[in-house]
């Protein structure tokens, strides 16, 4: 981290996200392109104003990425994850959620770097889109501070949307199809 020295671990309220990146080693898809640029992967570009400081308390659930996160043994025991979450995503948003509730800043430094070594083909990031729009249903069941399950005008917006053949409208139509079949198991 260069000169820039953070006491995360020294308070036991902080906790750190660094900045990961896909591996270029692993081939870099158009979709995942796509996932990084929009946010649906990762957000970075969203927190950008807020590098060397803390997320604001009201977003920072949304970017507690687990895959590069810091914070002391003691918050991470005191927190666990959820073992009655059996689906992919959103785990990190509800533990973040936690954190939050419990006062646990989130400081973001992007100078600490990472490299997510995975490859997503389109057909991979549909198939991902319909298991975390399932994911949704079933973490808004869990907790009623869960947030990222579309309701109202939203939930219309992903409709309407899902209806064009791009990147988005697919990625749309997988989304509220997980969320659809979810629903109708209930």
């Amino acid at each position: 981290m260069g000169s820039r020295q953070f006491t995360a671990h020294s308070s036991q309220l902080t906790a750190i996200l660094g900045h990961t990146a896909w591996d270029p080693a692993a081939g870099i898809t158009p979709a995942m392109r796509w996932l990084d640029r929009t946010g649906w992967q990762f957000g970075y570009t969203r927190i950008a104003a807020y590098a060397h400081r803390a997320l604001p308390q009201a977003i920072q659930h949304r970017f507690t990425y687990t895959s590069h996160i810091s914070l002391p043994t003691e918050i991470a025991r005191r927190f666990p994850f959820r073992e009655d979450v059996s689906l992919y995503g959103w785990e990190d948003v509800e533990w973040g959620l936690r954190l939050r509730d419990a006062g646990i800043a989130l400081l973001y430094e992007p100078n600490a770097r990472a490299l997510h070594h995975h490859r997503l083909s389109l057909e991979d990031s549909l198939k991902r889109m319909e298991t975390i729009g399932r994911s949704a249903v079933a973490m808004a069941r869990m907790d009623p501070a869960f947030d990222r399950a579309p309701r109202g005008w939203k939930r219309l917006a992903y409709r309407c949307i899902s209806l064009f053949p791009t990147m988005r409208g697919r990625h749309a139509k997988a989304f509220m199809q997980g969320i659809d079949t979810a629903r109708t198991q209930a």
